[in-house]
């Protein structure tokens, strides 16, 4: 099944609260095509608005349902329970973030929050962030930050109890 693209506009009031809009969209245009678009339904939103927009993004959702990444939820699964990963990046000072809910407590060493990064579960993810993931069509795909600045190092990595 092919989802519609959303393409969200965000914007802040005269005090900077954040509010946003998404409108879905077909799938069958170039990214060119949506960048116009974007701009002339930013447009329109302007004109009805007293906000201003801060930023528009545009999100692919896929269905990967029979690539079978799904699996069997596990009675110690709480979505709180997350590492929190901290990389560096090809350029100083401009570093990435991403946390991995519902993790195993194994992979931290015992009596702390730190990250075990020899655990044979962590290990190859820290590998494969750091160096990218080889496909066929585009050889190479690395991981980034919001500003596409390629990750090189992992920094930190640690235990964090999230609310649920």
């Amino acid at each position: 099944m092919v989802l519609a693209f959303t393409l969200v506009f965000n914007m802040k009031d005269e005090t900077d609260k954040p509010s946003s809009t998404k409108l879905r969209l077909p799938t069958t245009f170039a990214i060119a095509d949506y960048v116009e678009f974007a701009q002339a339904a930013g447009q329109l939103i302007l004109n009805l608005s007293q906000s201003r927009i801060t930023n528009i993004s545009l999100t692919i959702d896929f269905d990967f349902s029979a690539l079978g990444l799904s699996s069997i939820i596990l009675t110690a699964a709480n979505i709180g329970k997350k590492a929190k990963f901290l990389w560096e990046t090809a350029v100083t000072g401009f570093n990435a973030r991403f946390e991995v809910p519902t993790v195993d407590e194994s992979i931290f060493l015992a009596g702390t929050d730190d990250m075990n990064v020899s655990d044979p579960l962590v290990a190859p993810f820290i590998l494969k962030i750091e160096n990218g993931i080889v496909v066929p069509i585009a050889t190479t795909v690395t991981f980034a930050n919001n500003r596409v600045m390629d990750i090189t190092l992992l920094a930190s990595g640690y235990e964090i109890h999230a609310k649920t």
